[in-house]
């Protein structure tokens, strides 16, 4: 008998003085915890374990006044669905839990798995986890987003809200007269 992996969202603040500076950009939401106690890295095996993955958003740009929406805050579940492209059938949508707002599509490197998964009838479960904000804007540019199957990963929901991304104070102008 299968035992499913229990995770739970951890916030985790946005830095003082953001890495990504110099980008304009910065990020927050939430980090995984197996167990209650032992954080993971989106990169870990046991994600790959269980069939799940953190995914980031592509095609962000062509969805942005979408993307501010609340239903795309971390900790705030997603709905997977295909995307109807002649070109390329491993295209997903990511929206919102309503199934009514595009955010984008599943980036190309986890998209064939996502693809197949829903192809082949396997609920999957989106939680947003990571935002990416313009410092200037307060807009949201991006996000990650765990994708996992529900019958083998149950994530329990954050009790707190995201922490928020703090925007840069508005430039002051200052004159000096001599």
């Amino acid at each position: 008998m299968s035992v499913p992996l229990r995770l739970s969202l951890e916030a985790v603040r946005p830095a003082r003085v953001p890495r990504t500076r110099r980008s304009g950009n910065a990020g927050a939401g939430f980090r995984l915890v197996v167990g209650g106690e032992i954080p993971i890295e989106p990169d870990d095996p046991l994600l790959a374990a269980y069939g799940a993955w953190v995914v980031s958003l592509a095609d962000t740009a062509r969805h942005i006044d979408a993307l501010q929406d609340a239903g795309f805050a971390p900790g705030r579940e997603l709905t997977l669905e295909p995307a109807q492209d002649e070109c390329d059938r491993n295209v997903v949508r990511v929206l919102d839990a309503a199934g009514v707002l595009v955010a984008g599509h599943v980036a190309r490197e986890h998209a064939a798995r996502v693809a197949a998964a829903l192809e082949h009838g396997l609920e999957l479960l989106g939680i947003a986890l990571w935002e990416r904000r313009d410092l200037l804007t307060g807009e949201r540019t991006g996000l990650r987003a765990l994708v996992a199957p529900a019958a083998f990963v149950d994530v329990t929901p954050p009790e707190l809200a995201p922490p928020q991304v703090e925007r840069f104070p508005e430039p002051r102008r200052v004159v000096l007269a001599v």
